[in-house]
């Protein structure tokens, strides 16, 4: 099988994948897991930087998660209503070794996993680009933006 196919089968297929960091604070490999409905497992690290979540998902001391993923909450980069809220179905763990437990207690909880999954799938649209017949029947990762710029624009004329 190529690359691409062979890890789309694996994310689809799988409740839980790891997203390990990367060079940058937002890896692709994050949306492509939330895209085909994967549940992300992060590492979680403090953060010096001044913030609400006092997290990063890319190194220690690193930016903070309102920093970096898009839309997020508290990011002040889109109205309240209209944020996404990482922690309703991100798992984070704070090193490695912990993944394992963490995921095996996960695993024996459905009521969690149910709620992380609904939520994934509410927001999976967010990271999509409607480009089919179906384009404009959902709010989608072009809808945030335009939000977005229409908050900014607010902002601007005040």
């Amino acid at each position: 099988k190529n690359g691409l196919g062979y890890f789309n089968s694996i994310y689809k297929h799988s409740v839980f994948c790891p997203v390990l960091p990367g060079d940058s604070p937002p890896q692709k490999r994050f949306f492509d897991v939330i895209i085909m409905g994967c549940i992300p497992v992060v590492l979680a690290f403090e953060t010096d930087m001044t913030s609400q979540s006092k997290t990063s998902w890319h190194s220690p001391g690193g930016f903070p998660v309102e920093f970096s993923y898009p839309f997020a909450k508290h990011s002040n980069s889109i109205g309240t209503e209209s944020e996404i809220d990482y922690d309703s179905f991100v798992v984070q763990v704070k090193e490695v070794g912990e993944m394992r437990e963490t995921l095996e207690k996960l695993l024996r909880n459905h009521t969690e996993i149910q709620r992380l999954q609904l939520n994934l799938m509410k927001n999976a649209q967010y990271f999509l680009y409607g480009m089919g017949d179906d384009r404009h029947l959902h709010e989608d990762a072009f809808a945030k933006i335009l939000q977005s710029l229409e908050m900014y624009s607010s902002l601007l004329q005040k």
